[in-house]
């Protein structure tokens, strides 16, 4: 369930130099976003972006971010546009 996500997205980030972008489907999209304190993401703000996709709501601060929207259809989707924007605009 969603807790058992939020738990292993806490789990990663306690691991240096991680990024965790994890997301379930129930009957509803759920995203949970988490960096390790050694990475210098807002991660945040980049649930935030793609978020939309699903539809949804949410937040959360430079460490995490978690929320959950209705359009599961979009949930891989959305979690992939997260993966490119963090490879591209983060990552180089």
């Amino acid at each position: 369930d969603f807790k058992d996500i939020i738990s292993l997205s806490g789990k990663i980030a306690n691991h240096d130099n991680a990024v965790a972008l994890l997301g379930l489907k129930s009957d509803s999209a759920r995203m949970v976003f988490s960096r390790s304190h050694d990475i210098n993401i807002n991660i945040g703000e980049l649930f935030k972006e793609v978020l939309p996709i699903i539809g949804g709501k949410g937040g959360g601060g430079k460490f995490s971010a978690q929320g959950g929207g209705p359009d599961v259809s979009n949930l891989e989707s959305a979690l992939d546009a997260a993966y490119v924007i963090l490879k591209n605009r983060y990552l180089k």
